[in-house]
């Protein structure tokens, strides 16, 4: 990704990484799906600008986790076009596009592949966002 990455002046910031057991090039895939719709969902206004952020969280910091559950959170928050928050749930459907998102560079099946990978390892990703604000994606992975 390095030429599109240069190409359109993306800023990638990014904390240490937890080690965590997965497969690596499942891994791979779920961090160039995020990373590349951080890219293509760009205002056309600004560079992209994506913050990768990670942490231990369990269901005293985070709501998303349930009780008893300690989990490494990564998440990737971008300065996108963001979207409705009704479709958080749609988006992550293989063959899903929002309608006001719609171009030809978009499969429909980056998302699903995310959550497919995330689950495979146990875990469950999260989406948050706002149009026109951004958009915040969170894996969530068991602590072995």
């Amino acid at each position: 990704m390095a030429d599109v990455i240069e190409g359109k002046n993306v800023r990638i910031e990014s904390e240490p990484l937890p080690t965590i057991m997965a497969n690596a090039n499942q891994l791979f895939y779920l961090f160039k799906n995020l990373l590349d719709n951080s890219i293509k969902f760009g205002q056309k206004t600004r560079s992209p600008h994506v913050v990768v952020k990670s942490a231990l969280v369990d269901s005293n910091t985070d709501r998303n986790v349930a009780d008893g559950s300690n989990y490494y959170k990564i998440s990737f928050e971008d300065n996108g076009i963001g979207f409705n928050i009704l479709y958080k749930k749609k988006i992550f459907e293989v063959f899903q596009q929002l309608q006001d998102v719609k171009d030809s560079q978009s499969t429909g099946m980056g998302l699903a592949i995310c959550k497919k990978v995330v689950e495979n390892h146990g875990g469950f990703i999260t989406a948050e966002s706002e149009p026109g604000k951004g958009s915040v994606f969170c894996c969530y992975f068991p602590v072995e």
